[in-house]
């Protein structure tokens, strides 16, 4: 039972490890990511200033999380608070990631940001809403809906531009 858990520890523990370096790469990397989008076309308002109590309790967790699970590896030897350690890490980063982008957020000539990076090639289609939304189906099933007041013509433009269909119902 021992050599089982231990193999599964060492599982997330490199599954956890690549996340995280792979945070790190896209925080280091992001304003060459940022800046391969293009001019932006289209400002949104920054989503996050409303959930800024969420962002710190997320970042108090994490941190009390590391606070405990760290001097109890020290003292134990085992790999479960090491894994637990590195996931709180990987959860301070993508915060961080988030929040970074959210102060970007826009419609760009290559993409979109909205608290991450969405290329022109994952969107099937778009839908104009009758209350100045943008609903924005994406390739992997989800749907966002992007409140814009004005440019809209722009922004259709550039839709058209990128190959990305009006939906028809």
């Amino acid at each position: 039972m021992s050599n089982a858990r231990t193999i599964i520890i060492h599982i997330f523990l490199i599954l956890f490890t690549i996340r995280l370096i792979y945070l790190i790469m896209n925080l280091v990397l992001i304003e060459r990511r940022i800046n391969s989008l293009g001019k932006k076309i289209y400002s949104f308002s920054n989503f996050l200033t409303t959930k800024r109590k969420m962002f710190a309790f997320i970042l108090f967790n994490c941190i009390v999380i590391i606070s405990l699970f760290l001097p109890l590896f020290v003292v134990s030897k085992d790999m479960v608070f090491l894994v637990g350690c590195i996931f709180s890490l990987t959860v301070i980063l993508r915060s961080l990631l988030v929040r970074t982008l959210s102060v970007r957020n826009g419609i760009y000539e290559k993409g979109i940001i909205l608290g991450m990076f969405i290329k022109y090639k994952k969107i099937r289609y778009y839908k104009l809403l009758n209350t100045g939304e943008i609903m924005l189906s994406m390739k992997n099933g989800r749907t966002l809906n992007v409140m814009v007041n004005d440019n809209i013509n722009e922004i259709m433009k550039l839709f058209e531009y990128n190959r990305i269909p009006v939906f028809q119902s």
